[in-house]
């Protein structure tokens, strides 16, 4: 059985165009009155703007392949939030995925259609998510420093493990040699951080946010007059 494309209601709404025909779903109904120019769903009209430019396409799509919220690809790509609404509820349907699995198969068969440079967004919605595509669109990270610890961690024990089954003496095998080293490396790091290091900041800024100044000025309604304030 053929998989369902998530740009399912593109192609009918295009097909009912060309054929003078009327969207039974609403949804596509209302995609088809953006591509015939009769529609004043204005936030629909910039969302088919998007969806026309296959980069901008791909960026917003690998957002909603990752689960990112509109409230934070609106922050990453300046389009507005209703634009990036409307894309996800008319355009690309994310609830075609029944799983996981469905998803790394729907990037696959992307790979062999678009240029390596597009194909880089949606390939980090699977594997590093939200922040990566923040990154690879030059927006400020904002990981800190332990999560970095624990990917470079990670990363580096499983890609050591690659080195299982294979000559001793291959460039496999010293590749993974040199991974294992940066995983201990990080994991070394890691085992020296106070564990009670975020709880202290944590403290520290909660009592600053509760500290009240209770002290009287004179620029204060009801404030005594400044020669009757005894010092």
């Amino acid at each position: 059985m053929a998989r369902q494309d998530p740009h399912h209601r593109v192609t009918v709404a295009q097909q009912a165009v060309t054929a003078g025909a009327v969207p039974i779903d609403l949804a596509t109904r209302a995609l088809a009155e953006v591509i015939q120019g009769v529609s004043k769903n204005d936030a629909l009209k910039y969302a088919w703007d998007k969806y026309q430019v296959h980069f901008e396409r791909n960026v917003i799509e690998s957002y909603l392949i990752a689960d990112t919220t509109v409230e934070e690809m609106s922050r990453a790509t300046g389009v507005s939030t209703a634009a990036l609404a409307a894309y996800r509820d008319h355009i690309f349907d994310i609830g075609v995925f029944r799983d996981r699995l469905e998803r790394i198969s729907y990037v696959a068969r992307c790979r062999a259609l678009l240029p390596r440079d597009q194909q880089a967004y949606l390939e980090a919605a699977l594997v590093q998510g939200t922040e990566y595509i923040n990154w690879l669109i030059n927006r400020q990270s904002t990981v800190p420093p332990r999560k970095v610890l624990e990917a470079a961690m990670t990363e580096g024990l499983y890609m050591g493990l690659a080195h299982r089954g294979t000559d001793p003496t291959s460039e496999r095998s010293k590749q993974a040699q040199h991974w294992l080293q940066s995983g201990t490396q990080a994991a070394t790091t890691l085992l020296r951080l106070d564990p009670h290091d975020d709880e202290d900041a944590l403290e520290h800024l909660r009592i600053a946010l509760m500290h009240k100044n209770h002290v009287t000025t004179p620029q204060m309604a009801g404030a005594p007059l400044p020669e009757d304030i005894v010092h």
